[in-house]
């Protein structure tokens, strides 16, 4: 009985949080979705060397894959709303092929990024748990700055009435 509970009380929660989303504009999900994942970078930007499952890590990263689904669902309906249908396909697999590249490109920045904040270390024996960590915080650093900055670009797009 207590999981019938719960499960409505989600379906409600839910029904709640899409109302009000529908109400402040679809266009403004791409902001919220970047404050999100923001939040949850910049919360796993301080991240001990010995970090709590729960308050350290898995919170942090659903706000992070909140916010990200939040962004990448209203690319996908911004790029194909403008689109005729006969365009469409070629519209979405534009899409999805700049994202790859833009995820490949990203994880190199960020893996240098990380390289160079720990040091520079090449010799997987000089690295220390210090300084790999040092570096992980300057990626999510990195990431925190990027999805702020998206946030607040998401704010000057245009949209449609439609």
């Amino acid at each position: 009985m207590p999981l019938e509970y719960s499960r409505g009380n989600f379906i409600s929660l839910v029904a709640i949080l899409s109302r009000r989303l529908e109400d402040a504009g679809f266009h403004k999900l791409p902001f919220f979705g970047g404050l999100l994942a923001a939040a949850g970078f910049i919360w796993l930007n301080e991240l001990p060397m010995h970090p709590n499952y729960v308050t350290q890590l898995l919170l942090p990263s659903l706000l992070i894959g909140g916010g990200l689904g939040l962004m990448l669902m209203t690319a996908t309906h911004a790029v194909l709303a403008g689109i005729p249908s006969q365009d469409s396909g070629i519209a979405a697999g534009l899409q999805n092929t700049a994202r790859q590249l833009g995820g490949a490109l990203g994880i190199a920045v960020l893996v240098t990024v990380t390289h160079i904040a720990a040091g520079g270390q090449t010799n997987q024996g000089d690295i220390t748990a210090a300084s790999q960590l040092a570096g992980y915080h300057a990626a999510f650093l990195a990431c925190g700055v990027i999805s702020g900055l998206s946030a607040l670009a998401s704010l000057f797009l245009q949209h449609n009435e439609d």
